[in-house]
């Protein structure tokens, strides 16, 4: 039978988090992101704050172990 699983890391990253990695990998690729600013608007109903993947059940089921961190992660993809 088909099942969907989670897999992440298993810890919470907030969007100011990843942005930080994020800039931090292609900022020197692409120096002109260094006059970049983000912006930021009121929260609405619904949006997410943080997120954090529930990898209970891939790893019970699957004996899913996360390998990377947020950061080896991010650099690995861009690459």
């Amino acid at each position: 039978m088909n099942q969907v699983y989670n897999v992440g890391l298993n810890v919470s990253a907030t969007l100011n988090q990843l942005l930080v990695l994020l800039w931090g990998s292609l900022e020197p690729h692409y120096p002109h992101l260094r006059r970049f600013k983000p912006t930021y608007g009121s929260f609405r109903p619904g949006d997410v704050r943080e997120s954090q993947a529930d990898i209970g059940k891939a790893a019970r089921f699957l004996a899913y172990e996360p390998t990377y961190s947020v950061k080896a992660g991010l650099e690995a993809a861009l690459d």
